[in-house]
């Protein structure tokens, strides 16, 4: 398990950037989009606008926001439950957003053969994968945390970094 602390992560992938898992993705998109729409969204409603603004300003201090193809997709996925008029409208700003990122890419057969993929699934062991390759991970999901921590690899918790 990694022994760094969380502003020692930050300090050593601050030029790399941050990958960002689904959920903690679609609350900063959601929240850039409307801040009030966070608290009325049921797939971001356990997060609040403070939740938006932590994960802003902890963005801030990377140079790259970098996501996955599959990410993306889950991202665009959850928000089509918006109501019609707000979804198409989050989408155009999404799809800005989007063009931002910095993506890591791995082909699918390799995510599949990969021993973690009966575990975790296709997204997260993209995730791991992500890691290996020394991306910092920023996530909520407790079962993709522990993996991450178990193999030393870097992670922040994001449900961790609230308490903070």
């Amino acid at each position: 398990m990694s022994t760094l602390t969380y502003p020692d992560l930050v300090e050593r992938h601050a030029h790399k950037g941050i990958l960002i898992d689904s959920n903690i993705l679609l609350v900063w998109t959601i929240g850039s989009f409307s801040l009030a729409l966070i608290r009325g969204f049921k797939r971001t409603a356990a997060y609040t606008p403070r939740d938006f603004n932590l994960i802003h300003s902890l963005l801030g201090r990377f140079k790259r926001v970098v996501t996955m193809p599959g990410i993306i997709a889950e991202v665009s996925n959850l928000s089509g439950q918006l109501a019609g008029n707000i979804r198409d409208r989050f989408w155009k700003s999404y799809g800005t957003q989007i063009c931002e990122f910095e993506e890591y890419f791995q082909r699918g057969a390799t995510i599949s053969t990969e021993g973690l993929f009966s575990k975790l699934g296709y997204t997260d062991t993209g995730i791991v994968l992500a890691a290996r390759s020394g991306h910092l991970v920023l996530t909520d999901d407790f079962r993709l945390y522990i993996e991450l921590s178990r193999a030393g690899l870097p992670v922040i918790n994001f449900t961790h970094l609230r308490s903070l």
